[in-house]
């Protein structure tokens, strides 16, 4: 769950304070979830203002899953047919940070996809653009 509010607060500050209240986050004791996306459900989702950020927090042991890379498959596909601005944030340990970056890359280069990708890591700081 570190990883699930780190991704939060990043995408709390990079949105005007007021839409806050459009930020869902997959916690146990969030009111709202964030919808699902064919048959997963991101750790974070956001939609207001023609803008589309999508959260997803990894550990290391599960970053590069298939059921992972399935995943981001999906949230990219979801960002990539939005129509105004669209943003996957990744979450995970500073430890996997240039691993992720290799994988997302690859996974955008053989889909297709030119989505603007963020991964942050324990210190909420955005390290690597992708």
């Amino acid at each position: 769950m570190d990883y699930v509010n780190l991704a939060e607060q990043y995408v709390l500050r990079t949105i005007p304070s007021e839409q806050g209240g459009f930020v869902y986050v997959d916690k146990p004791e969030s009111t709202y979830k964030p919808p699902l996306m064919g048959n997963y459900r991101p750790d974070l989702y956001f939609c207001h203002d023609n803008k589309l950020i999508i959260g997803e927090a990894k550990t290391i042991k599960d970053f590069d899953t298939s059921h992972s890379k399935d995943q981001y498959i999906t949230y990219l596909r979801e960002c990539q047919s939005f129509k105004g601005e669209a943003l996957l944030v990744l979450c995970s340990s500073w430890t996997v940070s240039l691993s992720y970056k290799t994988l997302i890359k690859f996974i955008k280069r053989q889909n297709g996809f030119d989505t603007k990708v963020i991964i942050i890591s324990e210190n909420g700081v955005p390290e690597i653009n992708v």
